[in-house]
């Protein structure tokens, strides 16, 4: 079974990306899937807060950024612990409040 086949379709996968909103004043969310031929890397691409392509380049990505193409941008190869760390800054998990 080829690599691709073994992981088609699950989540943060080709087929099926994860959809993580963030807190960042210009991104709503990031969609992001693992490269499928290397693993340890991710295809992204981020949405503005009007469910737009977010198309400018993020300079702490600008290494992976494909060339915008008719209003998209696309990031290829990040390795993933640079996306987590990011993702650490702008899409922190929040303890839910608890009521007395």
């Amino acid at each position: 079974m080829q690599t691709h086949d073994r992981l088609y379709g699950k989540a943060g996968q080709i087929g099926n990306p994860w959809k993580q909103p963030v807190d960042h004043p210009d991104i709503a969310y990031v969609s992001w899937f693992a490269e499928p031929n290397a693993q340890q890397h991710c295809e992204a691409a981020f949405f503005d807060h009007d469910d737009k392509w977010y198309v400018e380049t993020i300079d702490v990505f600008a290494d992976y950024a494909d060339a915008e193409a008719l209003d998209t941008r696309v990031y290829r190869y990040i390795p993933r612990e640079l996306l987590v760390d990011w993702l650490r800054i702008y899409a922190p998990y929040k303890q839910p409040e608890k009521t007395l």
